[in-house]
């Protein structure tokens, strides 16, 4: 059975970052990314392919530095009105979630650093469980 369970939100962001690559960037989870509603992301933040995902599901993201130095990150989750402080386990924890991988999948996803490979890796998750579905007709 194909890793991949979420097809349609991995497509959506295949797609984004396929349209937009100058607003991927696999070095951070995303700093300003805020909740995506429709098509596009209105304010040109940059975020990797794990942020991008919590983006189009409704979360918002944030840096906090001190002293012009990053400190920690903060997720305002969807429904929420207190921002948290989130650290690498608790990201790769919720974007796998909501991509319907397992975790050890996601750890491997998200510390892809080259933008093209991790969207290579995606795509043929994608297309792996397509296939899956469609076998099982």
């Amino acid at each position: 059975m194909t890793a991949l369970k979420n097809v349609a939100l991995a497509a959506i962001v295949v797609n984004h970052l396929e349209r937009f690559p100058l607003l991927h960037d696999q070095g951070g989870w995303g700093d300003k990314l805020v909740q995506v509603t429709g098509a596009d992301h209105p304010c040109g933040t940059t975020g990797c392919f794990a942020g991008w995902t919590m983006a189009f599901s409704g979360y918002s993201i944030r840096t906090v530095s001190n002293g012009g130095v990053f400190s920690h990150s903060e997720v305002l989750a969807p429904g929420a009105t207190v921002w948290k402080c989130w650290d690498d386990a608790d990201f790769i924890e919720t974007a796998s979630e909501l991509l319907g991988i397992d975790t050890s999948l996601g750890n491997h996803l998200f510390y892809i650093m080259d933008q093209g490979e991790v969207l290579d890796e995606v795509k043929d998750l994608i297309q792996d469980r397509l296939t899956e579905l469609a076998d099982t007709k």
